[in-house]
């Protein structure tokens, strides 16, 4: 993994992270070999993290040809964060960090994420990143991936203008769509798997997933976790959905 990179793209990785946030961006391969290209850190504190928007993953994505992700790190640290390492088992992205002057890697090893102690990351790990992995866990029912500008808000509550433009119009409902149009249908009890779409006081839903019992899988701001159906929860719960093939 050390001679992944040639020095010209180490070059231009030096070349990138100089600013006053952490840089980030893609390395892609082509005929002509390894190219960089820096993006810009849509993070809500980018001083001490990274976040690469929507339409730059789907773009970089739609090409194919992504063979690793940079950043650097503005106190000189040499450890990749939880994050970073689950983020690369996640998307099978070897990572590499510039920092010290030195570059560090970290190649994905195939190890199976947790439902529990997720951080958050948009389209990383998120509500829909959770749902997809536990139908394919425990169903292996392969559910489409959600394309939505809403999957790259890193914290909701400082986007409120962001997400607070859907109320009313068609997207509002987007969440909910994408299950029924997906061979999901309204049930009104509860069964393992089933989705639960949760107010938020927002303009779209958010979501858990029962597990067993009283239990339900929740991926919060912080890390996902297990909670389970409270008074609270029941007075948030717009929907309960469920795959067709589980009923």
């Amino acid at each position: 993994m050390k001679h992944f990179l040639t020095n010209y793209a180490k070059g231009k990785i030096k070349e990138f992270c100089t600013g006053e946030i952490e840089s980030c961006g893609f390395i892609l391969s082509s005929k002509r070999g390894l190219k960089v290209v820096k993006c810009e850190n849509k993070s809500d504190n980018p001083k001490e993290r990274f976040m690469i928007g929507f339409e730059e993953t789907e773009y970089y994505k739609s090409l194919g040809n992504i063979v690793g992700c940079f950043h650097d790190h503005l106190d000189n640290s040499t450890e990749f964060s939880k994050l970073d390492k689950w983020a690369s088992e996640k998307t099978g992205v070897p990572y590499i960090l510039y920092s010290n002057n030195e570059f560090f890697f970290y190649l994905p090893k195939g190890r199976d994420i947790p439902y529990v102690g997720r951080p958050y990351a948009p389209g990383v790990f998120d509500c829909f990143s959770l749902t997809k992995d536990f139908y394919k866990n425990e169903f292996n029912i392969e559910l489409p991936e959600f394309y939505h500008e809403l999957r790259y808000v890193e914290d909701w509550r400082k986007h409120i203008s962001t997400v607070k433009k859907y109320k009313g119009s068609r997207d509002e409902t987007i969440v909910e769509r994408y299950f029924l149009e997906n061979n999901f249908k309204e049930v009104k009890d509860f069964k393992k798997g089933d989705i639960l779409l949760l107010h938020n006081g927002l303009a779209v839903a958010d979501l858990a997933i029962f597990t067993k019992g009283n239990n339900i899988l929740l991926q919060e701001f912080d890390e996902s976790m297990y909670s389970y159906i409270d008074s609270k929860i029941k007075s948030r719960l717009k929907k309960t959905l469920r795959h067709r093939s589980l009923c």
